[in-house]
């Protein structure tokens, strides 16, 4: 499924939060151990932060599968944070 630039840039913009989130919930104690987690290097990570880079399908596979973040709410910004 190609995405147009703007939803790629949001959804970047939801991968970056959800490592925030994840780190006030302490599911992760670190960037490093996040991004590991995702297979992504943190300067990428950087980038994306920075707007310079957009999330591969294989971080947010990652993401879904080690954290259990849903897919929902990664694409479109609704529903709940977490799958139940």
């Amino acid at each position: 499924m190609m995405i147009g630039n703007m939803e790629a840039a949001d959804v970047t913009k939801r991968f970056v939060q959800a490592y925030y989130n994840l780190y006030q919930q302490r599911i992760v104690s670190s960037k490093k151990q996040f991004c590991d987690a995702c297979d992504l290097l943190t300067t990428n990570f950087n980038l994306m932060s920075q707007g310079k880079r957009n999330v591969t399908t294989n971080h947010l596979c990652h993401l879904f599968q080690n954290f259990g973040v849903s897919p929902e709410w990664m694409f479109t910004g609704n529903g709940n944070f977490m799958l139940k």
